[in-house]
């Protein structure tokens, strides 16, 4: 039986994966081998679903439900420079920042507003940055008095074509002193205008760099240096849910030049882009949802833009990130894989819940 169009778009939303690391170290998805690896597995129900958050011990065990949350509508991120482990609740518009040595130590917890939508921070000059889908604003809170100080309108950066209003800010990094921010621009659950990334100083509210996408709808994002990833998604079906559309494809950004080249688009790769994710030195992961809406991954050459063959056990992958020397998967089928650079499956490690989000932090 085919899903529903509208229950597979919001469960893709879930599963894409996406980690985006807002240290100031701007390191990327490359963190030192030996990371702590930390799954988010997440299940939805009518009444909000639960979450459960489980820690990878020495590569080969798990530490389940280290901590469980009251939603399914949870992301995480990171400060790798400071060793926090961020879980920023959607549906409540909360973000919890807690030691990632001991997950007892809450150091951060505050609200950007019920309907803001956080997605991501980055933390910059004592102050954590919030992008919020839901906002036009990005936000700031004070990491040392935990209130909301500061704001940046990006209304002006909203879809440029139609009267929509929230430029749905959902991916940002702190870098060079600025904010980097990706915009997916949507009409409401459709693709709107073409989608941009922005650098932004905080200390003059002004976007320095203005970077337009060459498709629609970015949905996933990772960072290294002065590299952005990031995967569009374009329109995900016809207007009568028929058909998958083609229409995407993945964006190698330089941020420091301010140039976007695009790579390989949704055509080569056979279905939609559900994640990113900077792989070994030139190469990346991208995964990708098929007709049936199961997603698997491929390697990408960031030279060439040339996909590789479907890496080995990568069936119904909901999430990924590589550590530097491993390719981790979380699977629908509450499994996380942990595999070689070219998809050989070392371990299989049971989850809690479903993974639908890993972050690595530094030991």
């Amino acid at each position: 039986m085919k899903k529903s169009p509208l229950l597979a778009f919001a469960a893709s939303l879930a599963l894409s994966g996406c980690v985006f690391d807002s240290s100031t170290t701007n390191s990327g998805s490359k963190d030192a081998t030996g990371s702590k690896v930390f799954v988010l597995g997440t299940q939805y129900s009518d009444a909000g679903g639960i979450a459960a958050l489980d820690r990878v011990v020495g590569d080969t065990a798990i530490s389940k439900a280290v901590l469980n949350l009251t939603t399914s509508d949870a992301v995480l991120d990171r400060d790798s420079a400071n060793g926090i482990l961020y879980v920023l609740d959607r549906s409540k518009g909360t973000v919890t920042g807690r030691k990632a040595s001991d997950l007892s130590q809450v150091v951060l917890d505050a609200s950007v507003g019920g309907d803001a939508n956080p997605y991501a921070v980055a933390r910059l000059s004592g102050k954590l940055w919030v992008a919020c889908y839901g906002s036009q604003y990005l936000k700031a809170l004070d990491v040392s008095t935990q209130k909301l100080v500061d704001s940046i309108d990006l209304s002006a950066y909203a879809d440029t074509k139609d009267t929509q209003s929230v430029p749905q800010t959902f991916a940002m990094h702190a870098w060079n002193g600025k904010i980097a921010v990706v915009l997916g621009r949507l009409k409401g659950w459709k693709p709107g205008d073409s989608s941009l990334v922005l650098v932004v100083d905080p200390s003059t509210r002004q976007v320095t760099r203005r970077i337009a996408l060459p498709w629609k709808n970015a949905y996933s994002a990772d960072w290294s240096g002065d590299r952005l990833l990031v995967g569009c998604t374009g329109a995900w079906t016809t207007d009568d849910y028929s058909a998958m559309v083609l229409d995407g494809g993945v964006a190698l950004v330089d941020l420091a030049a301010g140039t976007v080249r695009g790579l390989a688009t949704e055509q080569d790769a056979g279905g939609n882009i559900a994640a990113v994710a900077f792989g070994p030195s030139g190469s990346a992961y991208v995964s990708i949802s098929d007709a049936s809406y199961a997603n698997s991954v491929r390697t990408l050459d960031l030279s060439s833009g040339a996909l590789g063959a479907k890496v080995s056990g990568s069936a119904s992958v909901s999430s990924m990130a590589w550590s530097g020397s491993t390719l981790w998967m979380g699977t629908e089928s509450s499994t996380l894989l942990r595999a070689t650079a070219s998809g050989t499956v070392l371990d299989t490690l049971q989850t809690t819940l479903p993974p639908t989000a890993l972050v690595l932090l530094p030991e």
